[in-house]
């Protein structure tokens, strides 16, 4: 991108004009070449310091997803990621620039979560845990701002993701070897729980469900499910990229792979984002007329497939009556400090236990100022990558342009997918919201208009959704809360 790159284009020579008889002076002289073009060899320095910021990145981004000090013996005293990300932001900050994918309204929302964080708690005065959580959180934020700042062109999104790829692919690997019994790494070990509705006939004991987990935070199986559907639908848009042809079986056996490792979360939430990713994905790629047949074949045979705890979805069962609970209690907590929330990381100090719905912890912990910063980053970048299928040809990289339906079913996804999970404050997060920042952006250099700017109505719209959410959850809540005598 034009904006995002300095040329190295060589300093034109300008002629003084002079009056004739008039010496040109020193002052006169200086001022011959153009100040709008930069030094050829700065210019070099400036590019090399950008990649080698970018690299650093990817690694640090591996070391995020495959966490290798839980499983590689001899490292786990090292802090990986802290050291990765140090690095990165020293080759970066040099270099540093504001790009265009940092001045959209969904990056705005971002950055304004860290005021929030901190107000949260000056609010109660406790500025002790101000002073701790402000900057636990700015580390997901400069996570976000790396995104934003370093993927600025169509080729460095390819890269990215043909990064990214892999990574999840290893974590899958990794755990889907120690659920089978191939590998036993105690940071691997498969969730056990519980079933008392199913009983052992040969022990008389309640059944133990073994639920697939994977590395670092992704050692919980409704966690590692969300990032299982964005492997998946990567793996869909490389095997229809004309570039992999030689690793189409190769990216399908790796579909496949996904799909089975979310049956093995057995994750009523993860099916239903997986539900969901392919819904939209279907009704971005295919158009709605097409995709209402393809929902009524497919729908039925994920049923079919993945029959057992995974369908069994009811707002009466045990587990679904405990999270509608936690969501009253998140209510009482958000109506005791409506504006600044009660707090960064105290609902679980509360209760023992988080929201298990991302957007009402956010209401309840940082308040309505929070909350709706959070909720609105997810509802503009819905609605914005919804809108780009009506602007016509956004994008001069075509096969990046078609990576639209693949990114909207991932996001859509993981938005699904938060309504039953608390995880506001890790980088998945933060890297959805990135990578769609970064595509908006090019879309912007390409087509003006692609993302639209922040102005005081999309404002106005943003806190009508906040105050619609939240009476949303409160009638929710009261209708399908079943309170024990």
């Amino acid at each position: 991108m034009a904006d995002d790159f300095l040329t190295s284009t060589p300093w034109i020579e300008r002629k003084p004009i002079v009056q004739p008889g008039l010496p040109v002076t020193r002052s006169l002289a200086a001022r011959v070449r153009s100040p709008a073009q930069p030094h050829p060899g700065r210019a070099a320095a400036v590019q090399r310091w950008r990649r080698l910021a970018f690299v650093l990145f990817l690694i640090t981004n591996a070391v995020i997803f495959l966490r290798p000090t839980d499983w590689v013996p001899g490292v786990e005293r090292f802090p990986l990621y802290e050291i990765m990300m140090i690095l990165t932001l020293l080759a970066w900050l040099p270099t540093f620039r504001v790009t265009t994918a940092m001045k959209s309204p969904l990056s705005i929302c971002v950055c304004l979560l860290l005021p929030a964080v901190v107000l949260s708690h000056l609010s109660h005065l406790n500025i002790f845990l101000a002073r701790t959580d402000g900057p636990e959180f700015a580390k997901r934020l400069i996570y976000f701002l790396l995104i934003a700042g370093l993927i600025n062109s169509p080729g460095r999104l390819r890269t990215f993701l043909q990064w990214i790829t892999p990574c999840i692919v290893g974590l899958t690997v990794l755990g889907l070897l120690q659920y089978h019994g191939v590998i036993d790494y105690p940071a691997l070990r498969a969730f056990q729980e519980w079933e008392t509705d199913r009983i052992d006939p040969s022990t008389g004991a309640p059944v133990v469900l073994l639920r697939l987990c994977s590395v670092g935070i992704f050692n919980d199986p409704n966690d590692l499910c969300l990032i299982l559907c964005l492997g998946f639908m990567l793996s869909l848009y490389w095997l229809h990229d004309g570039r992999q042809r030689g690793w189409r079986i190769r990216w399908l056996a790796f579909a496949a792979m996904f799909l089975w490792a979310i049956y093995c979360t057995h994750s009523r939430g993860g099916f239903l984002a997986l539900i969901t990713a392919v819904i939209v994905f279907m009704a971005a790629r295919f158009g709605i007329k097409k995709t209402l047949p393809l929902c009524a074949l497919l729908i039925p045979v994920l049923l079919l497939l993945y029959s057992g705890r995974q369908t069994e979805i009811s707002t009466t069962q045990e587990t679904a009556q405990d999270r509608i609970h936690l969501w009253s209690d998140g209510l009482q907590m958000f109506k005791s400090a409506p504006l600044f929330g009660i707090g960064m990381n105290q609902f679980a100090e509360r209760v023992n236990l988080v929201a298990h719905n991302s957007y009402l912890h956010c209401f309840a912990e940082l308040g309505f100022f929070g909350g709706t910063l959070f909720l609105g980053a997810f509802l503009y970048a819905l609605w914005t990558l919804r809108r780009l299928a009506r602007l016509g040809p956004f994008m001069a990289d075509v096969p990046l342009m078609r990576f639209r339906p693949y990114l909207l079913g991932s996001f859509a996804a993981y938005s699904v997918g938060y309504l039953t999970l608390s995880r506001p404050y890790v980088e998945p997060t933060y890297l959805m919201l990135g990578l769609v920042a970064v595509y908006l952006a090019l879309a912007d250099f390409h087509l003006r208009g692609a993302m639209p700017r922040m102005t005081w109505r999309l404002a106005g719209w943003g806190l009508s959704l906040g105050v619609v959410f939240v009476l949303g959850m409160y009638l929710f809540v009261r209708f399908f809360a079943r309170w024990s005598p």
